[in-house]
């Protein structure tokens, strides 16, 4: 009981499982033992029902609220249609890529990116249990410049990001090093789809991911970016204003902001 109780005894126990093989079996084990309903829940969203797994009655019932993401993903899956491609950066569990598989159907195409690994597992099994083929994962960082950087690794799915500075107040459970690509050069190495939509939650890093993929969201073809922007992770000589300025410069002219506490997300649209 004590290990279902503390997050960071489980994790440790968790990471040793991981070396030893046996973590993604103690996982299912663990979410049968003590989250409700085997550990899977559902939440519905215009009419789309989505199924996610679940570790707790706590994480069940904050599943139910989307962590305040319900306004950006309607918007996205109202702007969305069957064929068109929508890239997932900072995906996390899966909250976006789920529900955007469903909306652009088998005609389309998700590509979703998430550099964590233990995220990333569980990215990869809400794709699978949500049965959907054409979600592709890809365990990467995207930034202005390739190469490896270290993570910190929060205590909460989604709140792992980039180190760019000193953030003493801070403590992370632990970090990872993760490779970091460039979007554009990514994007013509693997022939991946060009984007329709792109979201980006990233913690801090936003400014970077634009200015590496700034070919692709130039391009006609993308006509839609959901950025979440977080003014306190922003390294130093970058501030909010310059993230949408950035947009800006890349055609889109139509910028609404929807605010979430400190931090708040741009819809920027083209047209």
């Amino acid at each position: 009981m004590k290990v279902r109780q503390n997050p960071a005894i489980r994790k440790t126990l968790l990471s040793i499982a991981g070396l030893l093989g046996l973590r993604r079996p103690l996982m299912k084990l663990y979410r049968f033992c003590f989250a409700p309903n085997g550990g899977t829940t559902s939440v519905s969203v215009l009419g789309h029902e989505a199924f996610f797994h679940v570790y707790s009655a706590e994480g069940a019932q904050a599943l139910k609220s989307l962590g305040g993401e319900r306004p950006s993903i309607e918007m996205l899956m109202s702007e969305l249609h069957p064929g068109d491609c929508f890239y997932d950066i900072g995906a996390s569990n899966g909250l976006y890529s789920v529900y955007l598989g469903g909306v652009v159907a088998n005609q389309g195409q998700v590509v979703a990116f998430e550099p964590e690994p233990q995220t990333f597992e569980r990215l990869q099994e809400n794709v699978k249990l949500n049965e959907l083929t054409n979600v592709q994962c890809l365990k990467l960082a995207l930034g202005d410049t390739e190469g490896v950087v270290s993570i910190r690794v929060g205590n909460v799915a989604g709140a792992s990001r980039i180190e760019q500075g000193d953030h003493p107040n801070e403590r992370a459970a632990s970090r990872e090093n993760v490779r970091v690509e460039v979007a554009d050069r990514l994007i013509r190495a693997r022939s991946l789809p060009p984007p329709t939509a792109v979201k980006i939650d990233v913690e801090g890093f936003e400014y970077a991911v634009i200015k590496g993929m700034s070919e692709t969201l130039a391009d006609n073809k993308c006509r839609l970016v959901c950025c979440e922007v977080h003014p306190d992770f922003l390294p130093e000589g970058i501030n909010p204003d310059e993230v949408s300025q950035l947009l800006r410069s890349l055609g889109f002219r139509q910028l609404q902001t929807y605010q979430r506490s400190k931090d708040f997300h741009i819809w920027a649209k083209k047209s």
